[in-house]
């Protein structure tokens, strides 16, 4: 056998383009195969297939030439076939084609131009004649062509063209080769070139894949040859195997005694390679080993069934257990030594059984063998097997093999056994269509298989396409009979070698399936793109929330392989209304763009319906269509349209279908959609639910990629009624309001000729509701509150479908005259997309992830991209394309290796990433290799972080305008390798997104958080979500947002769109599927403890206390009063055991029923309890009096009298209120000369900071007349119970006293009050500020009447009594001016002595000037003090500033210290340093010694010149002010800016050359002093200020943000975030708190934020378990993150009184703080921050 290097090439290239790969084996042992082999056939296998339809020099075998001589035969008759494999050559017979068609072939060949070749098979062990045509028999005409062996070798002589006379010759015949008589198979092929003249290539000869013998002759310049060559007579003669050519002897010797397989003639000629491939002996082909079979029988070790016309539908079998030849061919193979093949050929759509043979049909014995295709398209094989331990059969040994064997085209499988290799990787070799080894190299080690295997169990069963195989075990042989074609089966008693098998198998397809089996190939991404018009849009109208037909084929499609095979990306740009003209216009944008490799267009109503006159342009531009997506190298796929409602269209969808099939049969792939049932299609044309899924199964099995039908029952059920609420099109109109008198007047714009059904609801601003019906549209309603301010929503519940529709909401304020106005509803939300609904330009949005965003496991309802692309066709957005490149089971590192096919070649205007949920698996694919295999393992948190960055940067590299949305992924229940690592994973996505923002400023990035989400409507709402759904059991259907514990089912990618579109603001109110919900199981409960309310004229009231008995505890209480016209009023309050619920404007005349309903507060379950409505006092009252008494009882002890004393000194009354907001009110008659003890008492809300106590007399004759003298204030709290201290009593006034069994402290001491305002009739008692405590009482000891003693004489003051009033008060807000310190006005110091002097004394008068609002309160306050820095034993400074020498010359400095104390209690200070020159005078006295002895004379010096004085001065200011600077210089740039540093370098330069006279001096101090002060940090540099509290970092040229707190900082109980911050020389205003900067702060209880911060990041202060109170300064800050606060448990008090610009607070940012929490907010703001705070996690009862 001789192989060119070219071809064997060629047979590597076919069979990784064929090859198809086991992806999963049904065995006992785990088979897999490994990445990098798909990674590597995936290469090699697309670079084939996309060049193999096309390449002018193909690889071919003797199978595909014969294939195409038969196509040509019949189209053309210039080629023919002759199959003579079951022709008898003995040596004296032969066949005769003269007067047959067969010779007009070789006549067609005469009389053309084409190229020509003859390929004949033979094997004979004598000579003979092969083959003999021509005119005549003469020797020497050169008008014949003969093949024949002689002497073994070929002897040929061919008809032709003799180049000088241009007359035939008949000289052109020869000998080549040897050793073709010994008695195997042999090939020659000749090609024929006449075209190619008188040349070395006009012939080409080659035997047995030899080189080419004909070149080697030297005839090329003499002759040509060819069927067309001699005379061009026609040929009247055409012999095989002998005849009348074999009585000349220069023809052949004899007639031909052997087999002649094949003898092919076809209008084409062939390269030398081609010919070398062809007639290679591994080119076996199909017919070589049927006939090798053929001639096995003889000998019965094998057999070849020809099945060709034989008919297999599904129904049966052909059972040849009774045919004792097949029988004993199967016995034989049984007992054999020899190596076996089978090879089977088939081709069907539905698949089945093709082979059964063995002992038995039990299932799993390992002594049966059976091939079989099932459903889905692969090949299932079972072994007759021998395992290796104990050399028993195992029913282990069976796989499934290949895909898309049921596309209705012809397939080949062979399998060669060689039992005699033993445990080796060739024991076994398994072919399909020309593919690789299939037989997985994991099994060679454990079995051997064959015919001979299995025990050496007897066969007793023969069955092809069907019997008793079928349905065994759960259909583990096969799951039905066969339905289609099987061409042979042949078993042999021989192996055959892989490139063998390859030749064997080869099928030859068309161009269209040629790159559909490239399009089916395990191990390649092939991505696939369909559009058309309405019929493949995924709308939400009529699919509801389950996937269109395109979508279920993706489903399919996607399912399973590797990641690579999981990348086969289906995208789907349908438009609305769009024809094939139309996306044909379009091809660059909607087709050419997304550079997928197969193209499917649908047609539907919008051609078929233009009928005959548009049939001839629908042809052309279909024609142009599929033309233009060929010459792209796609695959084109047209789909036929489906039947149409219409029945008028019947005719036109039939032509239309037609033409299709004319255009599009060789060019394109055909899904025809006839078959689609009518009452799977919706009255408007579009297809049901089940409509689409039988589309989907008819793409799929079209295409090859299975036979199963997908077949979904949605339990989740589509539409929940009343479930949701969606509101009305702005079309609808509004709802409009108006007050006249007592009565709300409500006009509803009902559409014309509808019956009204509706509901309404006003809400009050204290949270009460009024609910009612109308079936009118002009409805009234009575009964509600003057002059307080309601919203009202008014519903319509008439659509039969059950969903809500809402008008837009009005609000209205309860006051005669007054009217309604529409509430512009206006989401808050961190990140802002709004603008891409309404762009000019269709948008692409790409959503990239892994299975969760590819959508696995939804049992055929939508994934997020899905659902986004049926939310913008719903809102008229048909130009926006979504698609999903999301693989399951991916990470960053497979997503960074296949960004280009993920990403980057779509540029899109929006990805959305969610990645995670496997890179923190412990085995996560997080190793990509060089080969494109995956290796498994765990990485870092910040090696995700880096990775997810670098994915950021590719994106934005890729196209800066992209928006990028990061989508941390949901809470999960089946954890596999995550459950310690998810967290910390997910939690890193907010860090990335801020640190590359920080990174690229320009970036538009945005979180959606989905854990958080998902964990917020487990603890709030109801707590079911997070738990797997029962697809089979609709009757009891959980509410499980779970498909599996990790990926979510329908309702999960529900809760992620809904919360994206949210987060985003892309919300649309009117939209249905942004409202959409599923149907919710029962969330309610009912509870038999009773709560009784009381009903008093217009006003009732529920004491929460009843409730507390409640297990579980509760979130909430709702009181409802329904009224006999079912008008129902209600509150709901947040639950306290010490407060109330009440409801008011009541009808005291009508009777009213009451409904009780709380919150459970662990399962978040509505909960009815037992209740009961009665009027009178309440219980509350009751039990408040019996306490009043007793604390009298307790308070008069002393004295011996009670509070329900009758004497003349003890009160007649009491009265009390709970609600501290307000008046408490103690009454008593005064009947003891004016003077009387007093008490009041009362429980209230712990840590009240109580601020005022006032009185009041009552009108009367007397009023105002009464007064009280002296008070005492005791308090208790838990601290002072613990306290231990001793107890005294009230009448000795002690400390500490004990009443009602709890101990007291006094607070305030016996005080006298004070009138400060003469008569007034109110006067305050300010308590010790901070005072703390849960119940507190008033002890009057002395009350006077103006009236005196004659008062008490005629008891004229019976009628008139004191009232005292205690309020709670605001407590002192905590706030921050914004004054501050600019200078100090203080000039030098000079001391001069007189003569006589020693020491002497000045005094300092600094003056420092305030700036901001308080300027004159704080010049009143200012202090000073006063140090020697320098010079301490110059002088003194006492505290007065009084300045003394000590010395009586020298020079000193002294800092003077101005500070003042702001209104939050804050310090703030300015130094002053000023120098003291101490000097003293000459006394003037004459010189002691008037005649010194004179010096000697000096030698003349020139006299020097005068200095400058001014000028030295400022020259040594410059030096000074560089010296400064010189250690900055010295350091570098380091952090600062460029700008600010290259300005500060040249101002240091300049100084440093220094100056000529003060001016220049002074610019170049001036200039370098401001260039060191501007010096400006690089933003994120850190900096720290002197107070050792918080870390920050440089923001901008003059702002920091808060990034952390010091060691230092978290010992402090009370935090204080200042305006500004000292850092790095510089004054910075603080405009931010960073994300999870104080998170977790254990010691903080309490909180100042400084007036100039913007905004407080995510997390920033979660955690704070201790944080009690919060006080937020100024007006500036806009947004406070997501859950900034939550968890701060213990948060009550929120002062942002002052804050006016809040724009946004984050989801969550208060959750899970106190219930009683209290929010001070603006007056003009209340109404906007209840919105904003509720989102927060804050009640909007809770703002004040």
């Amino acid at each position: 056998m001789i192989l060119s290097k070219k071809r064997k090439n060629g047979f590597l290239a076919l069979g990784l383009a064929l090859g198809v790969f086991a992806t999963s084996v049904v065995s006992p042992v785990s088979v897999s195969v490994l990445a990098s082999e798909y990674s590597v056939r995936n290469v090699l296998s697309d670079t084939y297939l996309q060049t193999r339809a096309s390449a002018a020099e193909e690889d071919l075998t003797l199978t595909s030439v014969r294939e195409e001589a038969q196509q040509i035969y019949t189209e053309s008759k210039k080629a023919l076939d002759l199959d003579l494999s079951g022709q008898t050559f003995n040596g004296s017979s032969f066949v005769d084609y003269a007067g047959k068609d067969e010779i007009q072939v070789l006549n067609n060949l005469a009389k053309g131009t084409d190229d020509q070749t003859i390929v004949v098979r033979f094997k004979t062990s004598s000579d003979g004649l092969i083959f003999g045509a021509g005119v005549d028999t003469a020797a020497t005409t050169g008008n014949n062509m003969t093949l024949a062996i002689i002497g073994g070798k070929l002897r040929v002589v061919l008809r032709n063209k003799q180049k000088s006379s241009c007359a035939p010759a008949g000289g052109l015949k020869g000998t080549f080769g040897s050793g073709l008589a010994d008695g195997n198979w042999h090939t020659v092929a000749i090609s024929f070139a006449p075209a190619k003249d008188y040349t070395t290539d006009n012939v080409r000869l080659v035997v047995d894949g030899g080189e080419d013998l004909y070149a080697t002759t030297g005839w090329g310049n003499s002759w040509k040859a060819g069927f067309n060559q001699g005379n061009g007579n026609d040929f009247s003669v055409f012999q095989v195997g002998g005849g009348d050519y074999t009585k000349i002897r220069d023809y052949a010797t004899a007639a031909f005694n052997g087999t002649i397989s094949s003898l092919t003639v076809i209008n084409k000629a062939y390269t030398v390679s081609q010919l070398q491939d062809i007639t290679s002996k591994t080119s076996i082909g199909k017919t070589t080993v049927r006939e090798d079979a053929r001639a096995a029988y003889t000998n019965k070790t094998g057999f070849d069934l020809d099945l060709s016309d034989k008919n297999f539908d599904g129904t049966k079998g052909i059972d040849y257990s009774s045919n004792t030849d097949y029988m004993s061919v199967l016995s034989n193979l049984k007992t054999t030594t020899n190596d076996q093949t089978i090879v089977l050929r088939f081709k069907t759509t539905t698949g089945g059984l093709l082979f059964g043979a063995g002992a038995d049909t039990v299932a799993a014995n390992g002594k049966n063998m059976t091939v079989a295709i099932r459903s889905d398209g692969k090949l299932r094989i079972v072994f007759r097997n021998t395992k290796k331990d104990g050399e028993a059969p195992a029913g282990g040994l069976k796989g499934v093999f290949g895909s898309g064997l049921a596309d209705g085209n012809w397939h080949t499988v062979a399998i060669s056994f060689v039992p005699s290799a033993e445990y080796t990787a060739e024991n076994v070799r398994l072919v399909i269509d020309g593919g690789e080894n299939l037989y997985p190299a994991s099994w060679v080690s454990s079995w051997k298989a064959g015919f001979n295997q299995g025990a050496n169990a007897d066969y007793t069963q023969l069955q092809i396409g069907g019997g008793s195989y079928v349905g065994v075990h759960g259909g583990d042989y096969a799951s039905a009979n066969f339905n289609g074609k099987i061409d042979f089966v042949a078993v042999v008693d021989k192996a055959y070698e892989i490139e063998e098998l390859k030749s064997i198998t080869y099928e030859k397809l068309s161009q269209v399936e040629t790159k559909l089996t490239a399009m089916r190939q395990s191990g390649t991404g092939k991505t696939w793109l369909f559009t058309g018009g309405t019929e493949a849009v995924a709308d939400f109208k009529n699919s509801s929330t389950v996937r269109n037909w395109v979508a279920l084929f993706e489903d399919t499609m996607r399912n399973g392989g590797s990641y690579i095979e999981r990348g086969r990306f289906v995208f789907n740009t349908a438009k609305r209304s769009s024809d094939v003209a139309s996306i044909l216009a379009a091809y660059d944008t909607q087709i050419a763009a997304y550079h997928t490799e197969a193209v499917a267009i649908e047609v539907g109503a919008s051609d078929y319906t233009k009928g005959q006159n548009g049939l001839a342009s629908f042809k052309t531009n279909l024609k142009a269509l599929i033309d233009k997506i060929n010459a792209a190298d796609k695959l084109a796929v047209v789909v036929t349209p489906y039947a149409s409602k219409d029945s008028s269209q019947s005719e036109n969808v039939t032509l239309y279908r037609n033409a299709i099939k004319e255009v599009a049969s060789d060019d394109a792939k055909i899904v025809d959609f006839s078959s689609i049932a009518a009452d799977k299609i919706n009255a408007d044309g579009t297809l049901t639910p089940d409509g689409h899924q039988a589309a989907a199964n008819i793409v799929k099995n079209t295409l090859g990629f299975g036979t199963s039908a997908t077949s979904y029952n949605f339990n989740l059920k589509n539409l929940a009624a009343g479930s949701y609420t969606v509101q009305k099109k702005e079309s609808a109109g509004n709802v409009t309001a108006s007050v006249s008198g007592s009565t709300l007047q409500v006009k509803v714009p009902v559409a014309a000729g509808s019956t009204a059904n509706l509901t309404y609801t006003l809400k009050a601003s204290d949270g009460q509701t009024v609910t009612g019906k109308s079936n009118k549209a002009d409805f009234a309603v009575t009964g509600l509150k003057a002059d307080e301010t309601y919203t009202l929503t008014v519903n319509d519940i008439s659509r039969t479908d059950k969903v809500t529709e809402s008008y837009k909401p009005v609000s209205i304020k309860f006051t005669a005259g007054s009217t309604s106005t529409v509430i512009s509803e206006k989401t808050s939300t961190t990140y802002d997309f709004s603008d891409l609904l309404t762009a000019g330009k269709g948008q692409t949005y790409l959503f990239m992830g892994d299975s969760i965003t590819h959508g696995v496991v939804t049992r055929g309802y939508d994934n997020v991209p899905q659902l986004f692309a049926k939310y913008l066709d719903e809102i008229g957005r048909k130009d926006d394309v979504v698609i999903n490149t999301g693989v399951s089971n991916a990470t960053l590192a497979t997503t960074l290796a296949q960004i280009e096919t993920r990403l980057t070649r779509y540029k899109p205007d929006v990805a959305v990433i969610m990645l995670g949920t496997n890179d923190c698996a412990l085995n996560g694919e997080n190793t990509v290799n060089s080969t494109g295999s995956t290796a498994n393992g765990a990485i870092t948190v910040e090696e995700y972080k880096n990775r997810y960055k670098t994915l950021i940067r590719k994106i934005h590299e890729n196209n800066a305008d992209t928006r990028i949305v990061l989508r941390v992924p949901c809470e999960m229940i089946n954890y596999g390798q995550r459950k310690d690592t998810y967290h910390s994973f997910f939690a890193a996505i907010p860090e990335v997104a801020s640190e590359i923002k920080t990174e690229i400023p320009d970036l538009k990035i945005a979180v959606v958080d989905h854990l958080a989400d998902w964990n917020y409507y487990h603890d709030n709402v109801r707590n079911d979500n997070l738990a797997n759904i029962e697809f089979s059991d609709t009757a009891t259907l959980s509410c499980g947002w779970f498909a599996d514990g990790l990926h979510p089912n329908g309702r999960g990618n529900m809760e992620m769109f809904q919360q994206i579109i949210k987060e985003l603001n892309m919300y649309k109110a009117d939209s249905e599927l942004a409202n959409f919900s599923y149907v919710l199981s029962d969330w309610k409960d009912t509870s038999s403890i009773k709560a009784t309310a009381t009903q008093k004229e217009d006003q009732a009231s529920l004491p929460m206390s009843q409730l507390s008995s409640y297990t579980n505890g509760l979130r909430d209480v709702t009181l409802t009063l329904i009224a006999p016209d079912g008008t129902e009023i209600s509150k709901t309050a947040d639950y306290d055991a010490n407060g109330t619920v009440s409801l008011n404007t009541l009808d005291a005349e009508k009777t009213y029923t009451i409904r009780v309903a709380g919150t459970d507060k662990t399962n978040s379950k509505q909960v009815t309890f037992s209740s009961e409505l009665q009027k009178g006092t309440s219980e509350e009252e009751k039990l408040e009096e019996v306490a009043s008494e007793k604390l009298m009882d307790n308070a008069f002890a002393s004295s011996g009298r009670t509070a329900s004393d009758s004497g003349q000194d003890g009160p007649a009354s009491w009265a009390f209120s709970a609600d501290l907001n307000k008046i408490w009110s103690l009454d008593w008659d005064d009947k003891t000369n004016g003077k009387v003890p007093a008490y009041i008492g009362s429980s209230f809300d712990k840590e009240v900071t109580l601020r005022k106590v006032t009185y009041q007399s009552r009108q009367g004759q007397h009023a105002g007349k009464n007064r009280i003298s002296k008070y005492l204030v005791y308090v208790t709290s838990e601290d002072i119970r613990k306290s231990g201290a001793a107890a005294g009593t009230l009448a000795n006034k002690d400390e500490y006293v004990t009443v009602n069994d709890k101990l007291y402290k006094r607070v305030v001491a016996e005080t006298t009050l004070g009138y400060p305002n003469g008569e007034k009739q109110e006067a305050p008692i300010i308590l010790p500020k901070g005072t703390k405590a849960d119940s507190f009482f008033l002890y009057v000891t002395e009350a006077t009447s103006t009236l005196g003693t004659t008062v008490a004489a005629t008891n004229d003051l019976s009628a008139g009594r004191i009232r005292v009033f205690v309020e709670k008060g605001d407590t002192p807000e905590e706030t921050e001016c914004t004054c501050g310190l600019s200078e100090i006005t203080l000039a030098d110091v000079a001391i001069t002595l007189e003569a006589n002097e020693t020491s002497k004394s000045v005094k300092l008068n600094p003056a420092a000037t305030i700036t901001g609002d308080c300027k004159a309160e704080h010049e009143k306050q200012i202090t000073y003090t006063y140090k020697v820095t320098e010079g301490t034993d110059v002088v003194s400074v006492a505290e007065d500033g009084t300045v003394t020498n000590k010395k009586e010359s020298g020079t000193a400095k002294i800092t003077v210290t101005a500070s003042v104390t702001k209104k939050d209690r804050t310090k703030i200070t300015k130094d002053k340093v000023i120098t003291v020159t101490v000097t003293k005078k000459d006394s003037g006295k004459e010189d002691p010694n008037p005649n010194p002895t004179p010096n000697p004379t000096p030698n003349p010096t020139p006299n020097p010149t005068p200095v400058d004085q001014n000028v030295q001065k400022a020259q040594e200011n410059v030096k000074r002010l560089l010296a400064q600077a010189d250690e900055l210089f010295r350091a570098g740039q380091g952090s600062y800016d460029d700008a600010s540093w290259r300005a500060f370098t040249a101002a240091y330069e300049a100084a440093k050359k220094g100056g000529n006279d003060v001016a220049s001096l002074q610019k170049l101090a001036d200039a370098l002093t401001a260039a060191q002060s501007n010096l400006t940090l690089k933003n994120g540099t850190a900096v720290t200020d002197a107070t050792g509290v918080f870390t920050y970092k440089v923001t901008g040229a003059d702002t920091v943000e808060v990034t952390g707190i010091t060691e230092k900082g978290k010992k402090k109980a009370a935090v204080k975030i200042s305006s500004t911050m000292k850092g790095n020389g510089k004054t910075y205003k603080i405009t931010s708190v960073a994300a999870n900067a104080l998170k977790g702060n254990k010691k903080m209880t309490s909180l100042t934020i400084g007036n100039n911060v913007v905004t407080i990041g995510k997390n920033a202060f979660a955690n704070c378990t201790k944080l009690k109170k919060v006080t937020v300064n100024g007006n500036k800050l806009k947004t406070i993150g997501k859950n900034a606060f939550s968890g701060d448990k213990k948060l009550k008090t929120i002062n942002m009184k002052k804050v006016k610009s809040l724009k946004t607070v984050g989801k969550s940012a208060f959750k899970g703080i106190s219930k009683k929490v209290t929010v001070k907010v603006p007056g003009a703001k209340k109404a906007a921050y209840k919105r904003l705070f509720k989102k927060g996690g804050i009640a909007a009862n809770r703002i004040k």
